[in-house]
């Protein structure tokens, strides 16, 4: 998510973007406090952000009713996979992609 997420921000054609990450608790090397958590949901529901790269913390739970695209990368395993990517995008006429590498 670092990663995806510095090279979106520093990219000279979207710093309109202003992307943020959002992960889990779990991993020591990558902690994000639920305070934390909740700063980056509140970033993108006002539309400070117009991006969140996430880790699979943003599969279940979360309600942003202005988001209107989900990027899912990787093999989607089963439907209730995809349908809780398609529940977290909420606006009228969003859209659901998975992304997955060549020959998976």
């Amino acid at each position: 998510t670092v990663a995806l997420m510095q090279w979106i921000n520093s990219d000279s054609e979207l710093p309109f973007l202003n992307a943020t990450r959002l992960t889990g608790s779990s991993r020591e090397d990558d902690t994000m406090t639920k305070a934390k958590q909740n700063e980056i949901i509140e970033k993108f529901s006002r539309g400070t952000s117009k991006i969140m790269v996430a880790t699979t913390i943003a599969i279940q739970g979360l309600d942003i009713r202005a988001c209107n695209t989900v990027i899912r990368y990787g093999l989607v395993t089963d439907e209730i996979a995809m349908i809780q990517a398609r529940g977290r995008a909420r606006a009228a006429l969003s859209k659901v992609t998975a992304v997955h590498p060549a020959g998976r």
